[in-house]
This record gives C-alpha cells, structure tokens and sequence, in this order.
C-alpha cells in the first residue's frame, strides 16, 4: 500500500523540528512526505523555509508552493489533489510521533479491509517557559465520540491515562480525529460524491467528523490503535491566541457543526432523540449570542449561500442509505 505523508504548514515553525525529528525516527519509511506552507506572515515563511531546507535531504520530501491559505481543511484537500496514494497520514505541524507510528497504524489498515480510518493514541504536548516543549500522559484523543445529543467529541481529552492503562487491542470508534488520521483514499473517494477527503469550505474545524459521518454511512469502520502513540501540542489552545484568533476558531468550530447536522442528521435521529438534539443547540444558541451575537446571524447567512452544496451532499447520501 503506497502512503503519502500530508502536512500543511501555518505559522508553526517552532514546533516543524520536532516533528521532522520524529518522522526520521520511523521504522517504517516507506512513504512520501508532501508539505505545503500556508502561513502568511513573512518572517514565518523564511523560517519554515529554512526548516524545509535543512530536512529536504533528510526525509523524501516534496514541497509544493502556495500564496493562500486554504485553511486545514482546503490545505489537505488541495495537497490530497497533488499526489495519487492509496492512503494518506495527515499531520499536524504541532506534532510528534511515536518511531512505531507510521508502522502500527499502516499495518492496521493494510490487515483490516473493512477500515477507512486509523489513528493512534494521541496525548497532549505542552510548552513550557522552564521545560520547553514536553510530552505529557494527558490525552489530546482516542477517537471521536458520538453522543446522543449529535454532539462529537474527542474521547477522554483531558483526562490523565498511563500507558500502561491503554487498552492492548485496538478500538472501533465512531471516526477518528484529523491530527494523525490515517486514511484509506478508496474509501475516501466512494465515501462522497465528488471523491474530496475533506470540503474546503470548511477551512477548519470539524471536517473530520463530516468525513467520520460519511464513512460510517458508507459502511466503513475506523479504530484507535493504542499501542501507536503520539502528541500533539494543539497551538490553538485559547490560552495562547489572541482574541480575534479565538473568535474565529469559535465561529468555523459552530458553523461547521451545523453543517454537519444538516449534512447528515436523519429523520429517524430526530424522531429517537430529537429533544436532546433541541436542549443542546438551544443553550448552545443562547452561549453564542451572550459571547458572539453577530456568530448566528452570519452563519445563517453562510449557510444559506452554501445549502445547495448541502442539499446535494445530502440527495446523494440518502439515494444509497
């Protein structure tokens, strides 16, 4: 199974050492490394440069050049466009990998045809003024959960787990999160209509899940593969951005959600849990206009311009349930 390694590069040169470090650790190198840098500051842009320079030798690398930020969502779309893999690992800049990663989590595709979707464990890295960046044992995912309200989540972020508490055997889970997703790009591609891994108009935040949804109503699995371990610095956290940073990140994060729910809730979920449904989008309704007012009207708005899409997604899923 040829495997190409995606990574789409924003303002993160801190953190690209660690995970190129990690990535020559691999036992398994038998892949291709495509990255492509978004960031729009100049300073950011020449040292990132630099970075790729310096590991270009070292890993098989291709760099592709672009002048706009396509967000994540759009960045590993485009970059999924560029290369013909039979599957393809998704990377975080803010990440760092386990040497038996790549391994593990191949291997579990490769032995499991009914599989679209691998991760390993992922736990949190954080930095630190005195400790520098450091890995921790609190977990960033094990997968992604579906409750009942339609919410998903990443199970057991947070919470503190030792290693030797991890279960043995991998675990099916509902979808896995994009930092570190191993995808099968068959599935992938018969999975929607027009063959994308994830819809641009996105740009970020939960399109993962939309992709976790739809392999799941294609009839495919996705599991967790504890013995494959990673971290994952999440550079996003609100403690580290700006306002308008946060905001935005608020807003892709509740407009991408209902997408999703419009994307793929079914007449039957409304029917059986309808009211948990209803309870949890009110108060999150009423959160969004104490903290942002303006959130809902502008993605009613965005929603309107970008329905037929909508429409047509969900035409195409319900002719093959």
């Amino acid at each position: 199974m040829t495997l190409a390694l995606q990574l789409v590069a924003y303002n993160g040169s801190m953190f690209l050492e660690r995970l190129f470090d990690s990535l020559e650790r691999q036992t398994d190198r038998d892949w291709s490394l495509l990255v492509v840098d978004q960031s729009q500051d100049a300073d950011e842009r020449a040292k990132t440069a630099e970075i790729l320079d310096h590991y270009r030798d070292r890993l098989p690398m291709r760099i592709l050049t672009t002048t706009e930020n396509r967000g994540f969502a759009g960045g590993h779309q485009w970059i999924f466009e560029q290369n013909n893999a039979e599957a393809v690992l998704l990377l975080n800049q803010d990440a760092a990998l386990d040497p038996e990663y790549i391994a593990r989590v191949r291997q579990a595709l490769e032995q499991r045809p009914d599989v679209a979707a691998v991760s390993g464990a992922i736990f949190q890295l954080q930095t630190c003024a005195h400790l520098g960046i450091h890995d921790t044992v609190v977990v960033d995912s094990l997968g992604l959960v579906k409750r009942d309200d339609e919410s998903v989540v990443d199970d057991r972020q947070g919470q503190w787990i030792r290693v030797q508490d991890l279960p043995i055997e991998s675990m099916d889970v509902f979808g896995i999160s994009g930092c570190l997703a191993l995808y099968r790009r068959a599935a992938v591609v018969t999975s929607c209509s027009n063959g994308q891994l994830f819809d641009p108009a996105y740009f970020m935040y939960k399109e993962d899940v939309d992709l976790a949804y739809r392999l799941k109503r294609a009839g495919w699995n996705a599991l967790v593969i504890p013995a494959a371990r990673a971290w994952h610095a999440r550079t996003f956290k609100a403690r580290r951005m700006r306002p308008r940073g946060l905001a935005r990140m608020e807003y892709f994060s509740y407009r991408n959600h209902w997408w999703n729910l419009l994307t793929h809730l079914s007449v039957r979920d409304i029917l059986h849990r309808g009211w948990r449904i209803v309870a949890f989008e009110a108060a999150k309704l009423g959160y969004m206009f104490l903290r942002h007012p303006s959130f809902p009207w502008r993605a009613l708005k965005e929603t309107r311009a970008h329905w037929p899409t909508i429409k047509a997604k969900r035409k195409w899923y319900d002719a093959r349930s």
